[in-house]
């Protein structure tokens, strides 16, 4: 009968994966790479997002490109108000920009890798949902959590306003589920929220939050790794 649970529970599990999973459609036309973050800089930078409502609640992501003989990619770290990582991506740089690692802190305070099913965490065309998929353990040894990302283009001429300037901008409406799926009850939890993002040309994601603005992270500034290095004094995440 245990046998039967876990196939069952695995049967379910791939359809899940399966169901989830969408070729993005790509149009050669209106290419909006330019509207990713600045790849170009083997030195890591670091922006600095503050909450509207509660200033002094800041979240960090720490960018730089990687290169070598074979390719070169680009890695996106994130980082809460106290310095401490929570997840990190590393794209290829290549036309669709895809995932090829994923790492996340799991509930021991362990980096660990996600299994990814879908790659498209950008979407660089007009008229393209890209879908990233990533599974990793959930809060309790029984569970198994699934990351479904959609991201389209909503507004591919945004008005927005960085740094007292009016710059290009695009709005990307993305709709996240978070499904918890328990192998030993074959249970199934998820959560929903679509969240509003703002890419400004040249540099990439600058603001973040819910559709009704109740939660709203903007860029406030851009660090060297100098700074960096002397002031982020986190405490260490095991490996």
């Amino acid at each position: 009968m245990k046998q039967l649970a876990y196939l069952v529970f695995g049967s379910f599990f791939f359809l899940v994966l399966t169901n989830c999973k969408e070729t993005p459609t790509i149009h050669v036309t209106d290419n909006f790479k330019e509207y990713f973050f600045p790849t170009d800089s083997l030195m890591p930078f670091i922006y600095v997002f503050s909450d509207e409502k509660k200033p002094l609640d800041e979240r960090f992501m720490r960018m730089y490109r990687l290169q070598n003989d074979t390719d070169s990619s680009f890695v996106v770290e994130h980082f809460n108000s106290q310095f401490k990582i929570t997840e990190g991506f590393t794209y290829m740089l290549n036309d669709s920009l895809t995932v090829k690692d994923h790492m996340i802190v799991d509930r021991d305070g362990l980096k660990r890798r996600t299994n990814l099913s879908d790659h498209y965490n950008f979407p660089i065309y007009a008229g393209m949902t890209s879908q990233f998929i990533a599974d990793f353990p959930g809060v309790i040894d029984s569970t198994v959590m699934i990351k479904d990302s959609k991201k389209h283009i909503f507004d591919a001429n945004f008005k927005y306003v960085l740094f007292d300037k009016e710059v290009s901008a695009i709005l990307v409406k993305d709709t996240i589920r978070i499904i918890e799926l328990n192998k030993t009850t074959e249970e199934m939890g998820e959560s929903r929220v679509v969240t509003d993002n703002v890419y400004v040309k040249g540099y990439g994601l600058v603001e973040w939050g819910t559709e009704d603005k109740s939660v709203l992270y903007s860029l406030r500034t851009i660090l060297s790794d100098k700074w960096w290095s002397e002031n982020a004094q986190a405490p260490q995440v095991r490996f």
